[in-house]
């Protein structure tokens, strides 16, 4: 058993009794690692709590845990609040991004799978989503989370033929694996209309990613950005095997129009 102290992000959090909770945290250097929390929502007489700022999704903070290897769960024995993002939960479009952006690092990465340039960049996500940038810096995280998982769809060649995609209109279909031109449509049940300038912001956003450098990204509507998020999301499900439980709400849809339209 191993003391590990590490920073990390909240991307989930379930009550598991009156005093205690499960949470899984997306940490440095160690990656996803699930823990109780016991005694993370007792209170003392004064309103004070066992950990620090209390553990809440999306909030960041430096973690102490024993590590178990051979049990499901370690446990978690200190927790200091860095930042808990008031700014986020002013505003539910903000909340619905930074949930979706948990969401996703949880359903693509295995436990102790650890990404720290990723965690840099979802620190920075999560400083940015009370902004104007909100929209951009997440679809950009989004592809930056395929990337590092190996599940980036192909946007540059029709995923039926393999004919260059360079104008016109595009589908998107999720069971190909990626952008396909309009006469490869016939009988692929899941294609979605994709503008082909929603493939080229992609293409533009991947190229940057993967210098490692800084990039100006291109300046978002919510409803551009939805338009990706919803070819992404699907793209996700489909490569993972399992339903995202957030884009029903970010993108005002149900699960089955989301997976199924």
């Amino acid at each position: 058993m191993a003391i590990q102290r590490d920073v990390a992000i909240v991307v989930r959090c379930v009550r598991f009794s009156e005093t205690s909770q499960v949470v899984t945290l997306f940490s440095r250097r160690l990656g996803l690692v699930s823990l109780i929390a016991k005694g993370s929502l007792r209170r003392d007489r004064k309103g004070y709590g066992k950990f620090d700022g209390g553990l809440d999704l999306l909030d960041l903070g430096e973690a102490v845990f024993r590590h178990h290897p051979e049990r499901e769960l370690s446990t978690l024995t200190e927790w200091r609040q860095l930042n808990g993002h008031l700014g986020i939960r002013r505003r539910l479009r903000s909340i619905y991004l930074g949930m979706y952006a948990a969401e996703l690092v949880g359903a693509v990465f295995e436990e102790h799978d650890a990404h720290a340039t990723l965690f840099d960049r979802f620190a920075k996500l999560l400083g940015l989503l009370p902004t104007a940038q909100r929209e951009e810096v997440t679809v950009a995280f989004t592809l930056e989370v395929l990337r590092q998982s190996g599940i980036v769809p192909e946007l540059g060649r029709c995923a039926v033929s393999g004919q260059a995609v360079s104008e016109g209109p595009a589908y998107f279909s999720a069971a190909k694996g990626g952008v396909v031109l309009p006469e490869n449509t016939v009988a692929i049940f899941d294609a979605m209309d994709l503008p082909f300038a929603g493939v080229t912001t992609m293409r533009r956003m991947l190229a940057g990613l993967a210098t490692g450098q800084p990039q100006r990204l291109p300046r978002m509507s919510q409803e551009d950005a939805d338009v990706l998020h919803r070819v992404l999301a699907r793209h996700v499900q489909h490569a993972q095997g399992r339903r995202l439980r957030v884009p029903r709400f970010l993108l005002g849809e149900t699960q089955d129009v989301l997976m199924h339209r």
